[in-house]
This record gives structure tokens, sequence and C-alpha cells, in this order.
């Protein structure tokens, strides 16, 4: 049996955004806390052995191109807005894959939060 190659991972936890979301009248016109987790799968040696940020993935950029998606738009839920940014980190080159969590906090009155865990990589989106 063939062994794979395990990938390296790139964690970011906690990213936080207000963002508009929500399927609910009192919500469309309001921006609402969201935090975001993300699991990047990626080859890191090249950077790992350069030590120089073109050789990496900028985790600035990654920031800002998630500021990006949730600018001026409005989703109803968080499992589209998960896979709209899933989507566009996609398109990074070195992304091989990733998971992302987005949470809504206090979308619920008994829970701490809500959230929900995507898993895509770019077959996904052929």
């Amino acid at each position: 049996m063939e062994q794979l190659e395990q990938m390296d991972q790139i964690k970011i936890q906690g990213l936080m955004f207000e963002a508009g979301v929500g399927a609910y009248d009192w919500e469309q016109h309001i921006l609402q806390r969201v935090e975001i987790d993300l699991c990047i799968y990626t080859d890191t040696r090249k950077a790992g052995n350069s030590d120089a940020l073109n050789d990496a993935i900028d985790y600035f950029a990654i920031g800002e191109l998630i500021r990006g998606v949730l600018k001026d738009h409005h989703f109803q839920l968080i499992e589209a807005m998960a896979d709209a940014i899933a989507r566009q980190l996609l398109s990074v080159e070195r992304i091989e894959k990733l998971q992302i969590t987005v949470a809504k906090p206090g979308a619920l009155r008994n829970a701490r939060t809500v959230s929900v865990c995507l898993e895509r990589s770019p077959a996904n989106y052929l």
C-alpha cells in the first residue's frame, strides 16, 4: 500500500471580523462579530530553508483576503460565508487544502457560540 505524504499545517486562530451575517430581518442591516480559525495545508519546506516571505504563505495577506470577502457582502448563513472564504483562499498559491471554522458568538442565547467547520481542496470547486 502506498503511503501518503503528510502535509504541513499553518494554523491561524481567532481572527475576528465584523460582518454582515444572519437570516432574520433584524440582522439584515447590522454587523455582527464572527471568529475564524484556519488550518492551511501546505508544504513549508521551501520557506523553512530560505527564511524568505516570498517562499511562504503571507498571513497578513490571508487576513486581508478574508476581509475582502466579507466587505460589502451580507451572508444569510455562516455556511455560505465559510464556503466563500474557502473558495478565495484556495486561489492562493501553495494552499493545497484547508479547514475553516466560522463561529458566530451569541447566535443562540444559551450557547457561547455556533460554528461551522469545512474542509475544502481545489477539487471541491472544479
